[in-house]
């Protein structure tokens, strides 16, 4: 993942378990989807992710992505750095 400051970030990805409700970033959903959104979309989905990546330059990101289905190309999702900054994650 590349911020927009051009700081590359790395890190692993892994399933939310779909009994796991919250990540941290339900209400990030909402703000850049649409209020409701997570609850509509998100919640209890089989095909989320999240993801702790850390920059090049030391920023740390909290991601999460997310398919309609599994055989669906796109995706959607947001991130939060540990500056508070919220992103719009696409492909």
């Amino acid at each position: 993942m590349k911020l927009p400051t051009g700081e590359s970030c790395k890190g692993e990805w892994s399933p939310v378990p779909q009994t796991q409700s919250e990540t941290g970033l339900s209400s990030d959903w909402d703000l850049i989807y649409g209020q409701g959104y997570f609850l509509k979309n998100i919640q209890g989905s089989r095909n989320r992710v999240k993801a702790k990546l850390v920059g090049d330059k030391g920023s740390e990101i909290l991601a999460e992505f997310y398919r309609h289905s599994e055989h669906e190309a796109t995706l959607q999702g947001v991130a939060k750095d540990s500056a508070g900054n919220v992103y719009k994650i696409t492909n």
